[in-house]
């Protein structure tokens, strides 16, 4: 059964667009220029969002196998990371040029799609008479319907938390 929300879609797609062509122009401008405050600034913190998914990748190869990508990207580090990198930006607010209003706009859009998708899967669970569902999506869906969900009162199982029969 479907569960998306198309929505928000012109709304978070302009949002998104808008924060990240502002901030990766910035990075891009910096990023070779090794002598200013910005440029070291952003310079660090490619080196660090590089070392970070490396290091989420790495662990994860140890703790589901090599072949294991999906295991890995739904880890609660994982999807932690990703969240923050794509979209609460934490790491990035050093910045001089980070544009926090635009990065507000684009969560704001990604929680009441994300918002809606939850609805939209308790409804048509309820419709149907289902106790249990199966949803799958990207881990920036993840994190966030995660919270959505317990908040609801609907427990949450990761893929990776699931007995495996």
């Amino acid at each position: 059964y479907a569960m998306d929300s198309q929505r928000w879609d012109d709304q978070w797609s302009k949002a998104w667009n808008d924060a990240d062509s502002v901030l990766y122009a910035n990075i891009n401008l910096y990023k070779n220029d090794s002598m200013s405050i910005q440029g070291k600034k952003v310079n660090s913190l490619v080196k660090l969002v590089k070392k970070r998914m490396n290091y989420l990748m790495d662990d994860a190869s140890k703790i589901y196998g090599e072949n294991h990508v999906t295991e890995a990207l739904n880890g609660d580090s994982m999807t932690e990371w990703l969240f923050k990198i794509n979209l609460w930006a934490e790491e990035y607010r050093d910045l001089d040029f980070f544009p926090a209003d635009l990065f507000g706009k684009k969560f704001h859009y990604w929680y009441l799609r994300n918002n809606d998708m939850c609805h939209n899967t308790i409804d048509r669970a309820k419709a149907e008479g289902f106790n249990k569902v199966a949803i799958v999506v990207g881990s920036n869906h993840a994190a966030i319907m995660t919270k959505i969900f317990r908040e609801m009162g609907i427990k949450v199982i990761n893929i990776n938390d699931a007995k495996m029969k």
